[in-house]
């Protein structure tokens, strides 16, 4: 078999390795059976509130009005929100968390979140090391996945470069 062609057969077989590796990464940076739940924010208020959602799933707040908004919690906030911005947060606790707008304090609403089992909520843990229970999801999995694509395409070209080279 000819250089170029197993070079041919090595960078494909790369291509397809990488894709897996990619779409594997995908998979796993979402709790099997996560939902999420938007919450909206029209006219100065958080609809639906309550919100109902199970452990692992992702509550995202979406600013449907002309002033900007936000969700805070204890121990989570949202960035601030313009009109048509949205931000999320996966719970991964039970529990009730009460939110507030910090610009607007008569705003407010409540996540409920239940096991997954379908067993009702509690109140979350009064201990502040504990109360991370609420973490941002909207940083990690993204980055990691475009580290891990810019990786696969710079590997494919410098082999493809290679594969010029030689035939010279």
């Amino acid at each position: 078999m000819a250089y170029g062609a197993r070079m041919h057969r090595f960078t494909l077989r790369l291509s397809i390795a990488f894709s897996a590796a990619l779409i594997g990464t995908a998979l796993l940076a979402v709790p099997a059976g996560a939902a999420d739940r938007t919450v909206r924010i029209v006219s100065s208020d958080y609809a639906p509130d309550p919100v109902r959602i199970t452990v692992g799933d992702r509550v995202t707040w979406l600013n449907g009005h002309s002033l900007p908004h936000d969700a805070s919690g204890s121990g989570w906030t949202t960035p601030l929100l313009m009109n048509g911005e949205r931000a999320s947060v996966r719970f991964t606790a039970r529990g009730t968390y009460r939110y507030t707008c910090t610009i607007h304090p008569e705003m407010s609403g409540r996540v409920i979140v239940s096991a997954a089992g379908g067993s009702g909520p509690t109140t979350p843990p009064t201990d502040p090391a504990l109360r991370s229970s609420a973490e941002s999801t909207a940083t990690a999995a993204p980055i990691a996945l475009i580290l891990l694509a810019t990786a696969a395409f710079g590997f494919v070209f410098a082999l493809r470069r290679t594969e010029r080279r030689a035939r010279r």
